[in-house]
């Protein structure tokens, strides 16, 4: 049986396509738990109707004490071998529970592509986003310590094996970004993992109320790495994953400043608040990684070549660093091409650093691998 964890509070806009997409899949053996996160809008009223309605529905109410904490309850009810995630604002293709568990058998965790779904001027623009693993081929974080990164750090679209939870006491923390602090720690304990390369999750990114762009919300990807790193130390896993925390680190840290810039051009953050935020999350990344290689300011050399500029636009904190103007610090190269003739890169103030492109990826798959090749050369 799988069990359906949904967390509720205050979606009375989203709640009811997202129940019927669990109603409607064409897998059956399943318990759906819709806990009521102490909403004060309908929600309740919703989630009482589709009880009604269906008994594998089971419907809990409690005050309100944030998603991680509401989770935690839904793991510690749950009668399924195995459980998964629903946000209460997203939906499943029909086909989700029957696939991801076609693979469930053979994996402790099972991971699907997603469609994130961005709503703009009342309509709604998809795009899948792909799982860098192989499709439907068991990997184990035992030989690619990197799978921590490759399966992603959020909870949705995944099926784990419910006892995953309960052998190793996971909990999720009571803070805004929740799932960075165990679903990596889930896959390090993981012995097999599956990718269904299919996008059978629709995720809801952007609706008004949900967007990540507070001084406080982006101030929690730091506290976040912070417990991450706490479970990781728990199962004396930091050491054999000491590279793959650092790009996960980096990444998060990088994805914060982003959206704070995003924010601060905007006028929805000021400049102390902009420049407060980013000492504290670049202390949280030197705590981990004293020498990590902070590019904030530096300028790198546009590139004829596009999947190079793409690389470097994956590890940038702003994309404007990325410029045909001189001096700059840093020039990437493919290393399978030789420098081109004419003014030296010492004269230029730049410092070569040669890449490779690994040989039959191409898009996001590439430019991802460049991406990590480039930052351990900063």
């Amino acid at each position: 049986m799988l069990t359906t964890v949904i967390p509720v509070y205050n979606v009375e806009g989203y709640l009811e396509p997202c129940i019927r997409s669990v109603l409607a899949q064409s897998y059956e053996d399943m318990e759906i738990i819709l806990i009521n996160d102490g909403s004060t809008d309908s929600s309740g009223n919703t989630c009482k109707k589709y009880e009604s309605i269906d008994q594998r529905i089971r419907y809990i109410e409690k005050e309100n004490e944030g998603s991680g904490a509401t989770r935690n309850l839904g793991i510690a009810m749950a009668r399924g071998e195995y459980i998964t995630f629903l946000d209460a604002d997203d939906w499943w293709d029909r086909d989700y529970a029957k696939k991801m568990m076609t693979y469930a058998k053979m994996a402790d965790i099972v991971i699907c592509d997603l469609y994130y779904v961005d709503e703009i001027n009342g309509c709604r623009q998809k795009h899948v986003s792909g799982i860098r693993m192989p499709d439907r081929a068991m990997q184990t974080p035992e030989l690619d310590a990197d799978l921590i990164n490759k399966g992603r750090t959020f909870l949705c679209g995944k099926v784990f094996r419910t006892e995953l939870f309960r052998k190793y006491a996971i909990q999720q923390p009571s803070m805004a970004i929740n799932d960075i602090p165990i679903v990596p720690v889930l896959i390090a304990l993981s012995k097999r993992i599956c990718r269904v390369g299919e996008p059978l999750y629709y995720y809801l990114r952007t609706r008004e109320g949900n967007t990540v762009t507070s001084t406080k919300a982006l101030k929690s990807f730091g506290d976040a790495l912070d417990s991450m790193r706490e479970n990781f130390d728990r199962f004396s896993l930091t050491g054999k994953y000491e590279n793959a925390l650092k790009k996960m680190y980096y990444s998060q840290i990088r994805f914060s400043c982003r959206k704070a810039k995003s924010a601060l051009d905007s006028g929805k953050m000021d400049i102390r608040e902009y420049k407060e935020l980013k000492k504290y999350l670049f202390r949280v990344i030197e705590n981990f990684w004293p020498d990590w290689p902070n590019p904030d300011g530096k300028r790198f050399q546009h590139s004829e070549d596009e999947d190079i500029n793409q690389a470097i636009r994956n590890i940038l904190f702003d994309d404007t660093m990325l410029t045909e103007k001189e001096p700059f610090n840093y020039m990437i190269l493919d290393s399978r091409k030789e420098q081109e003739q004419g003014e030296s890169v010492e004269k230029r103030t730049g410092r070569v650093i040669k890449i490779t492109k690994g040989e039959g990826l191409k898009g996001e798959d590439l430019w991802w691998q460049m991406a990590d090749d480039l930052l351990f050369q900063l």
